[in-house]
């Protein structure tokens, strides 16, 4: 005798009320100022990681020129 199998019910379009939030498709506007003034962080952010990255280059080259140098 085989037991039945219990699955749950698909979600259709059509099948009750769905999960979805509500207003998901608008899409709202926004000017590169107010985007300018909400992220300008970011850019700060940028410019340090950059900073950095140039000081880390320059400390790698000098230390290829000094260590055979120094240790030779």
């Amino acid at each position: 005798m085989k037991k039945k199998r219990i699955r749950p019910e698909r979600a259709t379009a059509n099948s009750g009320p769905s999960r979805r939030r509500k207003g998901r498709g608008r899409v709202k506007q926004v000017s590169m100022d107010e985007l300018k003034e909400e992220y300008s962080y970011v850019l700060k952010d940028l410019r340090r990681i950059f900073l950095l990255a140039l000081a880390m280059f320059a400390l790698l080259i000098t230390a290829n020129i000094v260590y055979p140098l120094v240790f030779g």
